[in-house]
């Protein structure tokens, strides 16, 4: 049986969430490790095309392999709406989700970031934020488009850069989807109901094995 990560909800929580404050940009929160998995060049060409949108901010946390190139690419186009940032100590990292308007998953198209949800989708829903990430079967399976995440084709920074407008012009939008990506989390991908999918896989494991 397939049991999904879900994510810690004692630590990600909704009620920390703080609402995006007038007369500042939107804020387009990625972070990870810089695998291929993410399609971090994508986030960079769509914050190309959005450079000239001043009231469109990324921020990028983490590193990892393919951080120098990003950032590379990111002074040579010199974009001044990309801040890079490294890992965080988690509670720091959640008082930043806290602060984001829009928070972005995986745009890599490599067989595993195909097949997996990473488990970032589910801390930013478990904090009822709005979600964006590269379309997928994986995806589609754990969450539904368009009502509980918000999905674009894989690396195409031209699409994300469109759904990005989108959706910071669009605070209900926004909101909509954190609110209902964050019910469809306490349903089903919270440690507790983890907890009891591992206990039911490993249970028919066990009858399995005996017989």
């Amino acid at each position: 049986s397939l049991v999904p990560t879900g994510a810690d909800s004692d630590r990600f929580q909704s009620g920390v969430a703080r609402p995006r404050r007038t007369g500042q940009p939107c804020e387009v929160l990625y972070y990870g490790s810089y695998i291929p998995n993410h399609g971090v060049p994508a986030i960079i060409g769509a914050a190309a095309l959005l450079a000239d949108e001043s009231d469109i901010h990324f921020t990028l946390i983490g590193d990892g392999p393919d951080r120098p190139a990003a950032e590379a690419e990111a002074q040579r186009r010199d974009l001044a709406n990309i801040s890079f940032i490294p890992w965080l100590e988690q509670s720091e990292l959640v008082e930043v989700i806290s602060r984001a308007d829009l928070c972005l998953g995986a745009f890599g198209d490599t067989p595993q970031s195909m097949m997996t949800v990473q488990n970032k989708l589910y801390e930013c829903l478990a904090m009822g934020k709005a979600v964006l990430s590269g379309e997928s079967p994986a995806v589609r399976a754990a969450l539904v488009a368009g009502k509980e995440i918000a999905l674009c084709p894989r690396l195409d920074p031209a699409a994300l850069a469109e759904s990005v407008r989108t959706l910071c012009a669009d605070g209900p939008l926004r909101a909509a989807l954190g609110a209902a990506g964050h019910i469809r989390f306490s349903a089903d991908y919270t440690i507790e109901r983890i907890g009891a999918l591992y206990a039911a896989a490993l249970d028919g494991l066990a009858r399995r094995a005996g017989g």
